[in-house]
């Protein structure tokens, strides 16, 4: 399956990369982990689409996406996904996003080139 491919003109695609920056630098300092309030995701959507994402002892950690979101509470349904090594460190240059109407897409190179910007301001 090709990896979504990063474009800047996408409003979503900017969010997307946009909170993938800021999970990377909040799961890197250590603030975000696996006992974080929903933060953890057990990943069976994702592993279903992409079996073999993760290996003994790594887990996925999620995050809402920037942007509007939609019903009363106005939360996004779009959620980044990252994997985590079993001492808690980031596993770079993999991550996906698991829309509102469930589909999971592997995020492209560019997004993680958009995201250094936030992750080193977290």
């Amino acid at each position: 399956m090709p990896d979504l491919t990063y474009n800047p003109n996408e409003r979503e695609h900017v969010n997307f990369a946009d909170t993938l920056g800021t999970l990377q630098g909040r799961v890197a300092k250590g603030t975000v982990n696996k006992s974080t309030a929903n933060a953890y995701y057990i990943g069976v959507e994702l592993l279903a689409k992409y079996p073999g994402s993760k290996s003994g002892g790594e887990y996925f950690l999620k995050m809402d996406a920037t942007g509007h979101g939609s019903g009363s509470s106005e939360r996004s349904k779009n959620r980044l996904i990252v994997k985590v090594n079993s001492a808690g460190g980031l596993i770079e240059g993999e991550a996906w996003v698991w829309r509102h109407d469930n589909r999971i897409e592997k995020l492209g190179s560019g997004f993680f080139t958009r995201a250094k910007m936030l992750r080193g301001m977290v």
